[in-house]
């Protein structure tokens, strides 16, 4: 069951290993899922 959710948006100044962890002070807020944003290699020009 989905109690809680948390957007995580992953980019070069807060990575997936951060995502790791900050895992308890996550589920200090009451999150239980975190989905993310879809992961793309932005270019530009």
């Amino acid at each position: 069951m989905i109690i809680g959710t948390y957007r995580l948006q992953l980019n070069k100044g807060f990575t997936f290993y951060d995502t790791i962890e900050n895992l308890d002070y996550f589920k200090e807020l009451g999150v239980s899922h975190l989905p993310r944003g879809i992961l793309v290699n932005q270019v530009n020009g």
